[in-house]
């Protein structure tokens, strides 16, 4: 093992498996909070730290990224209820839209206060935005 990949390894283990902040690490080891964020970028780009996030709500949030980015909204929040035999709706929904069946949104440019958001079902989202059929 290389002296770089042995200090790659050692921050790493250091931040993420002992918990210390970069600052910490840092101090540990003589090296700048900088450098030891630049390193830690470093490990995951060559593999030696791999990043799993274990979330049944995963989906969700990378769909709430994409819709953000899509329509430059400062915050969205993906809701998908349980399906229940109470909820006939869901069955009317297209394929397209019965994953996620309600969004709220923020908009960056707002003139509500904090933390107001606007909400509209898939179908109301996917309606004024999808694609032309």
């Amino acid at each position: 093992m290389d002296e770089n990949t042995r200090l790659l390894t050692k921050i790493a283990t250091l931040y993420y498996k002992n918990e210390l902040t970069q600052a910490q690490v840092a101090k540990r080891l003589g090296l700048s909070r900088q450098s030891v964020g630049r390193s830690l970028k470093r490990a995951q780009e060559s593999g030696i730290v791999e990043i799993k996030i274990h979330s049944p709500l995963s989906l969700s949030a990378e769909l709430e990224s994409q819709v953000e980015k899509a329509f430059h909204l400062r915050e969205v929040i993906v809701v998908q209820p349980p399906p229940t035999p109470k909820n006939p709706s869901k069955k009317r929904l297209a394929p397209r839209e019965q994953r996620f069946s309600n969004v709220a949104y923020r908009t960056a440019t707002s003139s509500a206060s904090p933390g107001a958001a606007r909400s509209c079902s898939a179908r109301c989202i996917w309606g004024k935005w999808g694609p032309a059929r």
